[in-house]
């Protein structure tokens, strides 16, 4: 709004200035300092062509500012030039030897051994068996029952994977297995009563 233009009250004749002024809803109004009257003006075209002008201007001024702060911040949080330079050397080699270390840990982490060599488990109760063979990680694990009423609920032999020798943590071995995967199959063979 220009300095120059008067204002006049239309309800007591007041003389009013540009602070008396002010936009609502895109309109201009004038309010008068002392009979309190409200009303909307016409503002001359190039009056109102200046005022659009320079809230453009503003609006304009307020988006490349956020732009600058944006841009400000991004530069803030960028990677020193010699960390980005090191990442592009040692990035490479740093994901390989990882992969490596990772596929040797799951390799000797999945595999695992039986709680105890297979001559261990003769005789032994069963559900102990069991309960040994579950601890330790084997979760495939199966009994199947002999009829022939000796040794009733107690072990006769063991087998995982069909094999009936085995070793628990065992590194020097004749022969016979100390590792297994963990969906290995193991089957507890125990006496029952003989059927009537």
């Amino acid at each position: 709004m220009t300095k120059g233009v008067a204002y006049i009250c239309s309800k007591c004749g007041a003389a009013l200035s540009v602070e008396n002024l002010q936009e609502w809803n895109g309109r201009m109004l004038k309010t008068c300092p002392y009979c309190h009257y409200v009303e909307s003006i016409e503002e001359d075209p190039q009056v109102a062509a200046e005022r659009i002008k320079s809230q453009r201007i503003s609006q304009i001024e307020n988006r490349r500012m956020d732009i600058q702060e944006r841009e400000m911040r991004r530069e803030r949080f960028k990677k020193p030039e010699w960390l980005q330079e090191t990442i592009e050397i040692f990035g490479p080699m740093v994901l390989v030897f990882g992969s490596i270390f990772l596929i040797i840990g799951l390799l000797i982490f999945w595999n695992i051994h039986p709680p105890e060599d297979a001559g261990y488990y003769r005789g032994k109760e069963v559900t102990e068996a069991v309960r040994s063979f579950r601890d330790a990680g084997f979760f495939r694990v199966s009994t199947i029952p002999i009829e022939d009423g000796r040794n009733i609920g107690r072990v006769d032999h063991v087998t995982i994977n069909g094999e009936s020798e085995f070793y628990a943590n065992s590194v020097f071995l004749l022969h016979g297995r100390s590792e297994y995967g963990r969906n290995a199959q193991v089957v507890i063979y125990y006496h029952t009563e003989k059927p009537k």
